[in-house]
Order: structure tokens, then sequence, then C-alpha cells
């Protein structure tokens, strides 16, 4: 938790300096966020699992909840969750590092950190955080797209002119059942993705 809080620190001097703008990863302490917010050219990042769970997870040695950076203690994780409230969060995301089964069933130790969750991360925001009330929806969507797109160079994350035609077709009243080894099996989620278009093609779902 040090480690991480004076790391930032130190990564903000040389952004004031250089006057370099910098996105800061995965960070998972509410001490970072504080002082990523006071920078005019700092960013912050913070996974959707250390905003759900605690490093009790861990408890039974469960490797599934090997990530990194680790999951803190129930008094960071609540923490997270007001910054996050507060707006002191500029992107969510699921930390996606697929680990195979293999990997995962082992000694805590000697398994592999990391996590699957893109294939449900939309239902599953939805209904963590939206459908719980810890955020609304149009800023879950501010979070997840619209924020990302502008650290790129392409004109993306919008539904507007111009704009590259990458959209989710999302029904907010379907269902989706996780079925896949996670910090998430077996839950079943509100939401479901009918369909994804990507640059105006359409790559999962019904074309018709």
């Amino acid at each position: 938790k040090l480690e991480e809080i004076a790391e930032v620190a130190k990564i903000i001097e040389y952004s004031a300096y250089y006057k370099v703008p910098v996105l800061f990863k995965n960070i998972s302490t509410a001490k970072s966020l504080e002082l990523i917010a006071r920078s005019p050219l700092c960013y912050a990042e913070v996974s959707v699992h250390h905003l759900l769970f605690g490093d009790a997870m861990c408890e039974g040695y469960n490797t599934y909840a090997k990530l990194s950076p680790p999951l803190r203690d129930e008094e960071e994780r609540q923490a997270l969750v007001e910054a996050l409230q507060r707006g002191k969060i500029d992107l969510l995301t699921t930390l996606e590092s697929a680990v195979s089964h293999v990997n995962k069933d082992r000694s805590f130790d000697e398994a592999s950190f990391g996590i699957a969750a893109l294939e449900y991360a939309l239902p599953l925001f939805y209904t963590k955080l939206v459908k719980s009330g810890v955020i609304k929806f149009a800023k879950m969507i501010e979070l997840c797209a619209t924020n990302p797109a502008c650290f790129t160079d392409q004109k993306r994350g919008k539904i507007e002119e111009g704009y590259i035609a990458d959209l989710v077709v999302f029904d907010p009243e379907g269902t989706t059942i996780v079925d896949t080894p996670s910090l998430y099996e077996g839950e079943r989620l509100q939401g479901r993705v009918q369909k994804v278009i990507r640059g105006g093609e359409v790559v999962y779902g019904e074309v018709r």
C-alpha cells in the first residue's frame, strides 16, 4: 500500500516538472486517488473488483482473488467507493488478464495473478454499480467509454456524427449468468449484451 502511494507521488512530481500528462493504471488506494486528483495533468483508473471486494476474499487461499494490485482491506475498499462517488476516479476497468484454470488451481503462492471478466463486464458494472445505487448509468458510460476514448487519437466513445461506430446494444432487463471460474462464478447479473458493433461492423450478436 505504501509502495503504491510513494510511487504515485513521485510520478506526479515528474509529471508536473516535465508538464506531461499521466494515466495511472489500476490504482488501489484512496490516498493515491487524492494525490492524483490534485494534479491537473494526472488521471486515475480503478478496477471494479477493488471497488467490490476487500482482501477477505483471499481467505481460504482463494486464488481467484489473487490480483495485481492486491485487494485491500475493507476500510480501503469503502474509501475507494467514496472516491468514486466524489469524482476522484476517471476510468473504470475489469483489470482483464485472463488466466487459465490450470494456473489458478495451485497453492496461493504459486497461482498466477489475474482475473477474466471482460465477457460479462457491462452486466457486472450495471448490476454492481448502477442498480446498487453507487453511481448513475450516465456516469458508468463516462467512466467506461467516454473517458477512456480520450486517451486514443481517434474519435471514439460517443454516439455522434463523425465518430467511429463502436457500439454495444444492451438490454437492461436481460440476464447474464457467470458460468466461468472467477470471483463472480454462479452470479446472476442483470442486463445482457445483445450485440457488439465495431467500426460499423457487427462482431457479436445476430446480424439482421
